[in-house]
């Protein structure tokens, strides 16, 4: 059964090795994050949280890093070939070589996973294989606008806008794929 969903909502962001909360993005009750449950189109806590709710309520909660992306693991970074770069001009990629720079890979086994380039020489690179977003807690406050079963119309056309880029919601579209990195942001809309 799937509920049709408008929050307003402040988004704080704890990164790892950060002293405080940071406002990273707002929904305001003139341009509400809207969603229809069931679709995976938002993070599994951030929705399991409001459909406790009944419209008109407000809502403070967090979602820690283990709900998330995990914490961090040290034990993550590792040196691979920098042969792993290379283009088809048998050179090192200078647009993927750059530290901070997050990067699709792939596993012996078909995975896909993305990694932070960490610095590189001209034989090796340190990748950081832990998810970009490990080790981050989110914090939401804000109203539920409304909360009702969904039409047939409304699912469909949430279905039908689920391409890479395109989500408009919170920017945490809870893919496992690299268009997790990809969804775009309400921004602040004016809170």
């Amino acid at each position: 059964m799937n509920k049709y969903i408008a929050v307003s909502y402040q988004l704080y962001v704890l990164t790892r090795g950060a002293d405080e909360e940071q406002l990273q993005e707002c929904r305001t009750d003139e341009e509400p994050f809207e969603f229809i449950t069931g679709l995976n189109n938002v993070l599994p806590p951030f929705e399991l949280r409001l459909l406790e709710l009944s419209s008109g309520e407000t809502f403070d909660f967090k979602i820690s890093p283990s709900e998330l992306y995990g914490d961090y693991n040290p034990s993550l970074i590792t040196d691979v070939p920098i042969d792993l770069f290379y283009g088809d001009d048998g050179k090192p990629d200078s647009r993927l070589l750059i530290e901070g720079n997050v990067v699709p890979m792939t596993d012996g086994a078909g995975g896909n996973y993305l990694a932070t380039v960490v610095k590189f020489d001209d034989s090796m690179v340190t990748l950081d294989m832990n998810h970009p977003h490990s080790g981050t807690s989110l914090h939401f406050t804000g109203k539920l606008l409304a909360s009702r079963l969904a039409t047939s119309e409304e699912i469909a056309a949430a279905q039908s806008s689920r391409s890479c880029g395109s989500c408009g919601g919170c920017g945490h579209c809870g893919s496992d794929s690299s268009c997790d990195e990809g969804c775009c942001s309400g921004g602040c809309g004016g809170c």
